[in-house]
């Protein structure tokens, strides 16, 4: 492609809609060109046009291309870049998925059984690669993308909307069959939780203190059951007083797919689309002055289960951060795993106006607590009598503002340590 010339990009979707909206959405960007949705139709387009991207879509109930896995096998070899949406990982769609990638595919856009696709991510994953594509030789890769690059609200809503009746091609889950030179963690789907193991030494003095205690170079991870949204306001209140301590790095890290920290961090909705740490080559982490945001967005419908790649995170964000807080909204199956681990304080709060997640909540505290001296314990009365039940002996209590419970109850002291009183 010559220098200055927008990339020309080849569509064989076979939804007119679909493809009009990605032609208007892409105009300054990219030359866009239609092919018709027959599978000999496009190796012509492919032959005369010689585009640098090529987007195909597996046939499908809402459109796609026939014969596409070929065609992307095929195009693999010509095509500087190839976009591959598979959708549903059957047995068709494993398949599919398995020859694209042996052929050097690298971006595949695939989903469970049953799910759906979000226009989102086609549109987060064609702008990474036009992008590439016009990058001239020396271009930095911190550079920020155009502002035209990003989704609006209405513009997110509007290209969803038009994958809603995707049926079979389903939830979109990214997948690259090579590592992004900016980012190589994948997409998590294990469900045997995580491990955080200790990094450095701790001095003779930080040893004797409690194990609640939250030293420099520790983990807070934050848990509210039943209530998802609730941890991820503490757990960003917690970034901000860590981002208090002079000379401090922080890192906060959404373990979980409902994990809302980053918003309350002030992170827009068009730069959270871009910095989703779960999807490869996302502009991640976000930074906030001394504090740096590893996202996700709680719109995409992606697993955020764990796995050695969210343990590599974990690892990697401790070797340069102060204090680290893992945002694990209501997912109580991985706050365990790390309530097992060393030098990491699990904050569980539990709701208090409803007596039966109530009573579920303490018996899962009292679980994760047997054996554990690392885990402090709260309750949200917001809206109820304040009835607490004495084996909590909650720490944080939760009254009116949730920010305001954790710096009523959480206190920094002369060694910058963070404990609870």
């Amino acid at each position: 492609m010559a220098v200055n010339e927008k990339p020309v990009v080849l569509l064989g979707i076979g939804n007119n809609r679909i493809e009009e909206w990605i032609k208007v959405f892409f105009l300054e960007q990219a030359d866009i060109t239609v092919s018709p949705a027959d599978d000999q139709a496009l190796r012509e387009r492919i032959s005369h046009l010689c585009p640098d991207i090529l987007v195909l879509m597996r046939q499908n109930s809402m459109g796609g291309i026939p014969d596409a896995g070929s065609l992307a096998v095929a195009a693999a070899q010509n095509v500087p870049a190839v976009l591959f949406i598979v959708g549903e990982l059957d047995d068709e769609g494993k398949e599919l998925y398995d020859q694209a990638r042996e052929a050097g595919v690298q971006n595949i856009i695939t989903c469970e059984r049953g799910g759906q696709i979000y226009g989102d991510e086609l549109v987060y994953s064609l702008t990474g690669l036009i992008r590439e594509i016009s990058a001239p030789a020396g271009r930095k890769e911190e550079e920020e993308c155009a502002p035209d690059s990003r989704l609006s609200t209405e513009a997110r809503k509007t290209i969803n909307s038009l994958f809603q009746s995707a049926g079979s091609i389903g939830r979109a889950i990214i997948k690259s069959a090579k590592p992004s030179p900016k980012k190589t963690l994948g997409i998590i789907r294990s469900s045997k939780g995580i491990s955080l193991e200790n990094t450095g030494e701790i001095s003779p003095g930080l040893a004797q203190l409690s194990p609640t205690s939250i030293v420099p170079g520790g983990i807070l991870a934050v848990v509210t059951p039943w209530r998802p949204n609730l941890a991820g306001r503490l757990a960003a209140q917690a970034a901000k007083m860590f981002g208090e301590v002079d000379g401090s790095q922080v890192s906060y890290i959404g373990a979980s797919g409902s994990s809302t920290g980053a918003l309350w961090l002030d992170v827009p909705e068009e730069e959270l689309l871009m910095s989703d740490w779960r999807v490869p080559g996302s502009s991640c982490p976000i930074t906030r002055g001394n504090i740096k945001i590893f996202a996700v967005d709680p719109v995409k419908d992606l697993h955020t289960g764990s796995d050695e790649e969210l343990k590599d995170l974990l690892l990697s964000v401790r070797k340069t951060s102060t204090y680290t807080v893992v945002d694990f909204a209501g997912d109580m199956t991985m706050a365990r795993k790390a309530a097992l681990q060393g030098r990491t304080v699990l904050l569980v709060v539990a709701p208090g106006n409803d007596p039966v997640e109530l009573r579920v909540s303490t018996l899962w505290i009292r679980n994760i607590k047997d054996g554990c001296k690392n885990v402090v314990t709260g309750i949200d009365i917001r809206g109820v009598l304040p009835e607490i039940p004495e084996e909590l002996d909650p720490r944080v209590i939760v009254r009116n503002n949730p920010a305001d419970s954790l710096n009523t109850a959480l206190k920094k002291n002369n060694d910058n340590v963070f404990v609870w009183v």
